[in-house]
């Protein structure tokens, strides 16, 4: 039954929102190195350092029946709840039918910033809207410093979609102090 399940839920082989650090590159790596091992229905997998979760929910994809725990540090599962409010942000930004092909002009950037303003800080997935809105790399964590930053069109068409992202993957928050 969990199996059936599984095989409508698409495998991800880019985490849905971005996130900086992900482990697309190595998705084949890991799965080739896993067939070489002999897993049991009893092997429990952890992504240690699970960031956007994409190892982990490959795992669950490729592994339906192994309990798959993923260590949410950076608290991605938050920027997914926020997805729907993501989506409705990048469609007004999009309708905005933004012309400069790099560097906002003022006007641009004051009609995205009054969108932005719209919406409380707990509302905003803030590292989403800097990768469409700063220059590459540069993200910001909060409300207040996207407003400050410098615009850029790196606007993208659509969300990628996260349906049945995670899906039968345990969140677990794990923190590792050293002596």
């Amino acid at each position: 039954m969990q199996e059936s399940l599984f095989e409508t839920i698409p495998n991800y082989y880019k985490p849905p929102l971005p996130f900086m650090g992900n482990k697309m590159r190595m998705l084949k790596t890991i799965k080739a190195c896993l067939e070489t091992l002999t897993i049991s229905k009893d092997t429990i997998f952890l992504d240690v350092f699970g960031g956007s979760g994409l190892v982990a929910h490959n795992l669950k994809m490729w592994y339906p029946n192994n309990r798959v725990l993923w260590n949410d540090f950076d608290n991605f599962q938050e920027r997914l709840r926020l997805y729907p409010i993501t989506q409705e942000i990048l469609e007004r930004i999009i309708a905005l039918k933004i012309q400069s092909k790099e560097k906002l002009t003022p006007q641009e950037s004051k009609n995205v910033k009054e969108i932005l303003e719209s919406y409380p800080q707990k509302d905003l997935d803030c590292i989403t809207i800097s990768a469409w809105l700063l220059f590459g790399g540069n993200y910001a964590m909060t409300k207040e410093a996207l407003l400050r930053s410098t615009f850029y069109n790196r606007i993208t068409k659509s969300l990628s979609k996260s349906v049945g992202y995670l899906q039968g993957v345990e969140r677990v928050i794990w923190i590792l102090i050293l002596p």
